[in-house]
């Protein structure tokens, strides 16, 4: 678990590499989990991006440096907090999905999210 008011890196192509937490939608609290939709603000672009500069997202928590144990098998740590940037509807905004995506995750209803996941652990 995660705080809010905490930096997420996005790991998607949608041409935004950061942004700032600032609310959970998903459950009324400032701890963030994974399959947790965020709100947050923008701080950190590409080049080439239809985003401006503290605009605000919704995102959806893939990733999280907190240690997880999945099933009581394995417990997993990454180096960085990550979301996918998502719309009102639960659709990604992106098109591809970077980096690694936990199978626990794989198990929700977010069927968009499944078909653009490259690599599944």
């Amino acid at each position: 678990m995660t705080q809010l008011n905490s930096f997420f890196y996005v790991s998607d192509n949608t041409g935004v590499k950061k942004i700032f937490s600032i609310q959970n939608i998903t459950r009324n609290s400032f701890l963030v989990n994974t399959t947790d939709i965020i709100l947050g603000i923008i701080k950190e672009i590409s080049f080439k991006s239809s985003f401006k500069y503290s605009e605000i997202v919704y995102g959806f928590v893939v990733r999280l440096k907190k240690t997880q144990n999945i099933q009581n098998r394995y417990n997993y740590i990454f180096n960085e907090n990550a979301v996918i940037l998502i719309d009102k509807n639960f659709n990604p905004l992106g098109t591809r999905i970077f980096g690694l995506f936990p199978e626990n995750l794989k198990n929700n209803n977010y069927l968009k999210l499944n078909s653009l996941v490259l690599n599944i652990i």
